[in-house]
C-alpha cells in the first residue's frame, strides 16, 4: 500500500515538475501568453512539435532502460546502444524544439506548436542527461559503484543552479533582449532541476545497493 502511494505521489510530482519546466521554457522564449482567439485542429507546426515530443519521449524511455537495466538489450552491459540512441534522439528533439519556439509568432492556442516545442526541449534535455549518465556509467569515477561523490556534487550544484535561476527570473523586469538574463536564468533553473533529479536517482540507487538494505 505504501509503495503504491509512493509511486502515485512520484508520478504526480514528476508531472507537476514537467509542467513547470515547460512553462519556464515558454516564459524564457517569450511565448507564454495565450492566444486571444484559439486555433483548433492539427496545424503543420503542431504536427512538427508533436512528432518531436514523441521522439524525445522515446529517447527518455530508452535512456532510462539503459541506465536502470544494464543487462538488457539496450543496457550498457551488452553495449552502448541504448545510451547512443537516447543521445541521438535527444539531440534531434532539442534542436527541433528550439526551432519550433524560434519560428513561433505567438503563444499557446495560436497553432504554432509552442507547448509541444517546449515539451520536446525539456524531454530532450532529460534524455541527454540520462543517456550521458548511462554512457559514462561503467567507468565513471563519480558513479554509484565507487561512492556517493557524484550524487552529492549533482545535488549541490543543482540546488545552487535552481536557487540562482529562480532568483534571476523573480527579479527580472523584462524578457529576452532586455539585459535581465532571463534566458540564462531559465536555462539554469531547468538544468538545475534535472541535476537534482539525476543526483537523487544516483543517491537512491547507491543507498538501495548497500549491504543490509536489499529486500
Amino acid at each position: 500500500m505504501k509503495r503504491n502511494f509512493a509511486i502515485i505521489f512520484a508520478v504526480l510530482a514528476a508531472a507537476a515538475l514537467f509542467g513547470g519546466l515547460v512553462y519556464v521554457v515558454l516564459v524564457a522564449a517569450h511565448v507564454s501568453e495565450p492566444a486571444a482567439t484559439t486555433v483548433y485542429g492539427l496545424t503543420v507546426r503542431r504536427l512538427w512539435a508533436t512528432t518531436v515530443v514523441v521522439l524525445a519521449l522515446a529517447g527518455v524511455l530508452i535512456g532510462g532502460l539503459a541506465l536502470a537495466r544494464p543487462a538488457s538489450r539496450f543496457g550498457t552491459a551488452t553495449g552502448r546502444l541504448g545510451a547512443i540512441v537516447a543521445l541521438a534522439t535527444a539531440l534531434v528533439a532539442v534542436v527541433n524544439g528550439v526551432l519550433v519556439l524560434a519560428f513561433a509568432n505567438g503563444g499557446p492556442g495560436t497553432g504554432n506548436g509552442v507547448v509541444g516545442g517546449a515539451a520536446a526541449l525539456v524531454l530532450g534535455l532529460i534524455a541527454t542527461a540520462i543517456g550521458g549518465l548511462a554512457l559514462a556509467r561503467p567507468a565513471s569515477r563519480f558513479g554509484t559503484a565507487s561512492g556517493r561523490l557524484g550524487a552529492i556534487v549533482a545535488l549541490v550544484s543543482g540546488l545552487i543552479a535552481v536557487v540562482n535561476g529562480g532568483l534571476n527570473l523573480a527579479i527580472a523586469n523584462g524578457g529576452p533582449g532586455t539585459g535581465n538574463g532571463v534566458v540564462g536564468g531559465a536555462a539554469a533553473l531547468l538544468l538545475g532541476l534535472i541535476a537534482l533529479a539525476l543526483g537523487g536517482l544516483a543517491l537512491g540507487r547507491r543507498t538501495a545497493s548497500e549491504p543490509g538494505r536489499t529486500t
